[in-house]
């Protein structure tokens, strides 16, 4: 269901963030291509935290927990920011 909501809309970040919540180790390079591109948009403050967060949750899953807690950092700094 989460697929083709990507599928109709590639743009729906929320559908999108659920994939890497459900199985970090399965995003598939186009999705993973998506969240880099969320990251790299400044327009989009909470999702870009939210990008930076579901990065963290791939590199966790991958096994490199260094750039996992730097892009988890990050990500709670640009949420935190969105609520100020």
């Amino acid at each position: 269901m989460i697929h083709r909501r990507l599928e109709l809309d590639p743009h729906d970040f929320a559908a999108l963030y659920q994939v890497v919540r459900l199985d970090p180790k399965a995003v598939s390079a186009e999705d993973r291509a998506r969240i880099e591109a969320v990251i790299a948009d400044d327009s989009l403050p909470e999702e870009r935290g939210a990008a930076w967060i579901a990065m963290a949750d791939i590199y966790d899953a991958e096994g490199d927990p260094e750039k996992a807690f730097l892009h988890l950092k990050r990500g709670n700094e640009l949420l935190h920011q969105a609520l100020v």
